[in-house]
């Protein structure tokens, strides 16, 4: 089982949360609560956790500061963000510090589960004995930095020219902590900012599918299918439907 630490200031919430899915089909286990960024940092120097999920807006240290201040100290656990406020500022920060998902309350049971198999397949992907040498996590974690900050048009040979290192390797790199090829991790990416996107913005499919970097929107539309089994346009009609229900 994958620990999980919930850090959350509303005692309803974090029942909630811990009672929405069936953790343990899952893989996961609820292991630690905090109600604050300060208690949780405590918490997180003393032991380690697989998965935390995160309020933005809780006590003393903030989410914001408490993702950050992980990435700092090394702490590779996956990061789910859960807020009230759909503050596209909020879920930038966020995911510059490579978090899994940005979710709003009230979290829907079936975007948490879908997240969570997500992060299972990435966690067990990254447990199972692999080539990449201490060196090269030190690439990877340079190169998902890259493709978390940098210019939306990011390739993997662009990628791996900046790293010194050929795409092969780069590639090779990837599939050991990730189970996926370089292209495929942007293109995971950009598709949640898109989702994102599609959830809190006006902007025609067209322009959002240009703004995460994909100038195709055929192939756009094609992988967003393969993605969440919809089309954008399906994906935020049944969004909007979701907010007025």
């Amino acid at each position: 089982m994958y620990k999980v630490l919930i850090v959350e200031d509303e005692l309803k919430v974090c029942r909630g949360l811990s009672v929405l899915v069936d953790w343990e089909i899952l893989g996961f286990s609820v292991s630690g609560f905090c109600s604050s960024g300060t208690e949780a940092q405590r918490q997180l120097a003393m032991e380690r956790y697989d998965l935390v999920l995160c309020d933005i807006h809780i006590p003393g240290v903030d989410g914001l500061e408490l993702i950050h201040w992980m990435r700092q100290q090394g702490m590779s656990a996956e990061i789910i963000v859960i807020s009230a406020y759909a503050d596209f500022e909020y879920a930038q920060r966020a995911i510059s510090d490579g978090i899994a998902a940005y979710l709003l309350k009230p979290v829907n049971e079936a975007l948490l589960e879908n997240s969570l198999r997500k992060i299972k397949s990435r966690l067990d992907a990254g447990n199972q004995p692999h080539p990449v040498s201490e060196g090269g996590e030190g690439i990877v974690s340079a190169a998902v930095a890259e493709i978390h900050n940098g210019s939306k048009n990011m390739t993997a040979k662009a990628l791996a020219k900046k790293l010194y290192v050929s795409t092969a390797q780069l590639n090779s790199m990837f599939h050991g902590r990730f189970n996926m090829s370089v292209k495929e991790y942007i293109n995971s990416v950009r598709m949640e900012r898109a989702k994102f996107m599609l959830e809190r913005s006006d902007k025609r499919v067209y322009e959002i599918a240009e703004e995460v970097g994909f100038r195709d929107i055929d192939y756009f539309t094609r992988l967003f299918k393969q993605d969440t089994g919809m089309t954008p346009k399906a994906y935020r009609n049944q969004k909007n439907q979701n907010k007025t229900d």
